[in-house]
């Protein structure tokens, strides 16, 4: 994955995310060298890939607690990832904060979940009266924290709850 040792969990995340987008799919990149990187050959670079990913974040996972149970709480943990915060509310803007942080295309988003760039936008921008009803929003918003690395069942709970108080305050007969 090309990291530095004092790489954070964010930095972590990126290039695995980077990395699987690489070779998920036929991406214009390896087109012209396909002979090289048959599917066969992609689907072990993604294995070896996903071992890395969670043998990294186990470790960074294991730091973390091991600096926390020794009392320096103090210092700053680089690899603590805010965005997975069980205190954290989470809303349209803070996801889209999110993407941008970790540096992904929406256009990105929409080849990966198959979720509209329309209605990517439409939960980012909380523009709710253009959203499907609560069960799909529910799926897809599990599937774009899951895209994200977020917590997909916390992001859904947040941002329905929000999606909700509006429903009850705009249809009332609804």
């Amino acid at each position: 994955m090309e990291l530095k040792p004092s790489a954070t969990y964010t930095e972590v995340k990126n290039a695995y995310l980077r990395l699987k987008r690489l070779y998920a799919s036929e991406t214009s990149i390896i087109s012209p060298i396909s002979d090289e990187f048959s599917k066969r050959k992609r689907n072990e670079i993604l294995r070896k890939l996903e071992k890395a990913y969670t043998t990294l974040t186990a470790y960074m996972e294991f730091q973390r607690k091991r600096q926390k149970e020794s009392g320096d709480s103090d210092s700053p943990d680089p690899n603590r990832e805010p965005e997975t915060s069980e205190d954290y509310k989470f809303t349209g803007p803070i996801l889209r904060n999110v993407r941008r942080k970790l540096k992904i295309q929406i256009f990105d988003v929409t080849l990966e979940t198959k979720i509209r760039k329309d209605l990517l936008k439409a939960i980012e921008q909380e523009i709710f009266e253009e959203l499907p009803s609560e069960a799909y929003l529910r799926a897809h918003l599990r599937n774009y924290a899951k895209y994200l690395g977020l917590n997909p069942r916390k992001v859904a709970d947040d941002y329905l709850s929000a999606f909700n108080k509006w429903k009850k305050e705009n249809r009332p007969d609804s």
